[in-house]
């Protein structure tokens, strides 16, 4: 009797030392190795966080970044291995800052949205200019100076979302060639009184978040250029924080380790009993037929066809405090963070 309960007791610590050397978990009676993720230093040197960057290939990105009230513009043409610091708009500072968005079409042309305001570099970010509408041909919205998302267009063009400062006209979404400085009006809707901050365009479709909990009601709105219909997304308890539209579904992430999908009409929330942690979501990007989003020291991704937490190759977990990340290819994707955290990822 002895020896077959020692024996089951030697078994039982054989499987024990084996799950822990390979990393390994037991889920539905099935042991699988856990997800492992290869990250590359490509760090900023600055105690700044990256809170934005916009990548128009794998070497060339643009990085927004902010310690308090300050911000500062970054550039590499390398994919990160060299920084350079950028010209800021005339002035560092900006009161209660909130940076918005990113984006360049190529090495000199491009716009930052932070506080409402955009601006405009035609060279590169040596030089800014604030920006504001004018339209061809001229038309009554010529004042239109409050933005929340700046974003490249299906057609390749730059595409400027206004927010709802002009509270008694309509909420207008428009577009401009690169390197032009007249804009097209393409949409134009109701105002809902609503006060978005936050805005993401992914496959045809444009997203207003609200992250301020004061004016946050619960709803995401969703713009289909396509169709050119707007869309009220329902949302659940916490303030959802970043949105992408992906094979026919919404997906959003949210406050407190929540991730669920919408599919436009009724909810399937909580994808898989999913919510391992309870910090807060900041970005999901989807790479090649899988998505990966990130919070404060946590990765997670459905890679495998089902959700779960990414480990470092040491089978430990993550210190980084992760704030954006974006697909670069298909196996590859770029993650940022504070303390000037760049990151070239993957799970390969």
């Amino acid at each position: 009797m002895y020896r077959f309960v020692k024996g089951i007791t030697n078994l039982s610590l054989i499987l024990f030392a084996f799950c822990f050397l390979s990393a390994c978990k037991k889920d539905g009676g099935v042991i699988e190795e856990l997800l492992v993720v290869t990250k590359i230093d490509r760090s900023i040197n600055t105690d700044y966080d990256v809170m934005e960057f916009h990548c128009v290939n794998e070497n060339l990105c643009f990085a927004f970044c902010q310690k308090d009230d300050l911000f500062k513009l970054f550039k590499t043409y390398d994919g990160g291995k060299n920084w350079e610091e950028m010209n800021n708009p005339g002035f560092n500072y900006e009161w209660d800052l909130s940076i918005q968005s990113i984006v360049f079409s190529d090495e000199n042309n491009g716009i930052i949205v932070f506080n409402n305001k955009a601006y405009r570099t035609y060279d590169g970010g040596n030089s800014w200019s604030t920006d504001y509408i004018r339209l061809l041909p001229p038309g009554d919205a010529n004042y239109a100076y409050e933005f929340i998302f700046a974003g490249i267009s299906g057609n390749n063009e730059f595409l400027l979302v206004e927010s709802n400062g002009n509270s008694w006209i309509p909420n207008r979404i428009f577009t401009t060639d690169a390197a032009s400085i007249y804009y097209s009006k393409i949409h134009s809707f109701s105002h809902q009184g609503d006060q978005h901050d936050y805005g993401r365009l992914t496959n045809g479709k444009l997203f207003y978040l609200t992250k301020d909990f004061n004016n946050w009601d619960n709803k995401v709105y969703m713009y289909d250029f396509a169709s050119a219909d707007m869309d009220t997304l329902e949302a659940y308890g916490s303030i959802v924080r970043d949105a992408m539209y992906a094979d026919g579904r919404v997906i959003f992430v949210s406050e407190f380790g929540q991730l669920y999908f919408h599919n436009t009409s009724t909810y399937v929330s909580y994808q898989d009993n999913y919510n391992f942690h309870d910090q807060d979501y900041n970005s999901i990007d989807r790479i090649d037929g899988y998505y990966v989003a990130v919070a404060n020291k946590s990765i997670s991704t459905n890679y495998k066809g089902k959700w779960q937490e990414v480990i470092n190759p040491d089978g430990k977990g993550h210190k980084e405090d992760f704030q954006r990340i974006k697909r670069i290819d298909d196996q590859h994707f770029y993650i940022s963070g504070k303390g000037g955290v760049f990151l070239k990822a993957s799970f390969q």
